[in-house]
């Protein structure tokens, strides 16, 4: 067994894990590897700060102007969280929820990132392919800050989701309100 097929392994092996664990389309953590990290997040670096982004309009966007469109602003909304949250642990969970996992995070904090991502978000406009028109990266947010491992990661998850949907419906409410 030579140095250089070890090496060869050890790529590959490499790759497989990458391939496993990351979603290719934003380079964040995908939820298999959550599945498989869980216990090292639970144990987190305290007050720790659970982000869950459901990113907005991703079917209107798909149904309108094709997956490609669908994929631009998946792609915008990661870069966006990814500047914003340089230290966080980035997970895509599924087609549009995000999660960010920040250590040492304070709900001062979380509040004041919050406003810059949507600050951030929205200058960007983007082109959508194959259409005229542009596009800025929106999500609903919600949050829970765990201050000791007395409030499990399953349930700081529970408690951001549950936020997230209020966030949602409250913006449904202003955008009908408005009308």
């Amino acid at each position: 067994y030579s140095l250089v097929q070890h090496k060869a392994k050890a790529q590959i092996l490499k790759e497989r894990e990458t391939l496993l664990y990351t979603d290719p389309l934003t380079g964040f953590f995908n939820r298999n590897y959550f599945s498989h990290h869980a216990d090292a997040l639970e144990k987190g670096h305290f007050p720790q700060a659970l982000l869950i982004a459901d990113l907005n309009n991703l079917k209107r966007v798909n149904d309108s102007n094709g997956h490609a469109a669908g994929d631009a602003l998946i792609t915008q909304f990661a870069l966006c969280m990814r500047d914003e949250f340089p230290d966080a642990t980035l997970f895509r969970l599924g087609g549009d929820e995000f999660l960010a996992v920040l250590d040492n995070t304070t709900e001062e904090r979380i509040d004041a990132a919050i406003l810059r991502l949507g600050e951030r978000c929205s200058r960007i406009a983007y082109a959508i392919p194959g259409s005229s028109a542009r596009i800025s990266p929106s999500a609903a947010l919600g949050y829970a800050i765990r201050r000791s491992n007395r409030l499990s990661l399953d349930e700081a998850m529970a408690l951001a989701d549950t936020r997230m949907y209020q966030s949602k419906a409250l913006a449904k409410k202003r955008r009908t309100d408005d009308v």
